[in-house]
């Protein structure tokens, strides 16, 4: 759920998430665990999370929360598009962060 890699057990019953606790086994959090990893079944059950990805409805502005889904194709065709020049002139260019040590 985060940079700080617990260690967790997933409890399911009838192939769903019934509740997460903290692995005893673990060792870095020795089964403790804090309450952003015990709620991390709303990772998979919440109603507002996303599906799909969002693309920016034409004409509106950044910040604004105007969002249409599109396919995960057309996403990714994107991505290629945009990166094609980086990858073509200077791949050094390219960073990606994805927490607060990964």
């Amino acid at each position: 759920m985060c940079a700080c890699r617990c260690g967790i057990r997933v409890h399911l019953r009838n192939g769903e998430v019934r509740y997460i606790e903290g692995n005893p086994d673990h060792p870095l959090n020795q089964g403790v665990i804090c309450a952003k990893g015990s709620s991390g079944i709303m990772k998979q059950y919440s109603p507002a999370r996303l599906t799909k990805p969002l693309l920016r409805k034409p004409g509106s502005d950044r910040g604004d929360g105007q969002f249409e889904e599109i396919e995960w194709d057309a996403a990714f065709a994107m991505l290629e598009e945009r990166l094609k020049k980086l990858r073509a002139t200077d791949p050094k260019q390219f960073a990606l962060f994805t927490g607060r040590d990964q």
